[in-house]
């Protein structure tokens, strides 16, 4: 199998592109795009569209997101984990759909999700994300092992940690903040460069805090 490069940005695919075949895709469109890939020799996939991106994804060994700038929303089913190999730039809403038990790592430093991130499982081992912009996590989400956000600021809402799971929350220009009390009797690591670090609700339950920077 061999890469597959469509990467002229006038392309506009009307229907979905399914990969049937290929390792590293990179695909452009000047509005909307649909991937399906249907095989498990895909190693990254990449979309760089002006309007939306879906990409769906058969392989149980998971998804990587290569380099690439959506500038409508992102959305992404896997079969397995997913993972970015090169920052990714969305405009609008970002929605990954995950088996439970799967992990989510999007730690490329300039990544940038201009609007929501929304996780579609019940039940994550690990979530990773770094954002170059505001990142504010959603509601309800439970994950086994590690949590770990970088964002200009960082807000946290309703959320269930693993008992020994190490919690990150990392401000690269701004606050730290909370709408929902946090119990966590693992380890807790807070670092806020040019802002503060606002956890002063009174039901906070929190067993180990170490503060890098505020």
């Amino acid at each position: 199998a061999g890469t597959i490069n469509l990467s002229n940005n006038n392309n506009d695919f009307i229907g979905a592109v399914n990969i049937n075949n290929g390792t590293a895709v990179t695909l452009a469109d000047t509005n909307d795009i649909t991937v399906n890939i249907n095989n498990n020799s895909v190693t990254s996939i990449a979309t760089n569209t002006g309007g939306n991106s879906v990409i769906s994804d058969i392989d149980v060994a998971g998804t990587q997101l290569n380099t690439m700038s959506v500038g409508g929303d992102l959305s992404v089913t896997a079969a397995g984990d997913i993972s970015d190999i090169g920052n990714i730039d969305v405009g609008g809403t970002t929605t990954l759909a995950t088996p439970d038990g799967s992990s989510i790592t999007l730690d490329s430093s300039n990544n940038n999700f201009g609007g929501l991130l929304n996780v579609l499982a019940n039940t994550l081992i690990s979530l990773t994300v770094y954002d170059s912009s505001a990142f504010e996590l959603q509601d309800g989400i439970t994950i086994t092992g590690a949590l770990d956000l970088r964002g200009s600021s960082v807000t946290t809402n309703d959320f269930t940690l693993g008992s020994t799971s190490v919690l990150t929350l990392t401000s690269t220009n701004g606050d730290i903040s909370q709408n929902n009390a946090i119990t966590h009797s693992g380890p807790t690591i807070l670092s806020a460069t040019g802002g503060d670090i606002n956890f002063g609700l009174l039901n906070n339950n929190l067993s180990s805090v170490q503060i890098d920077k505020a």
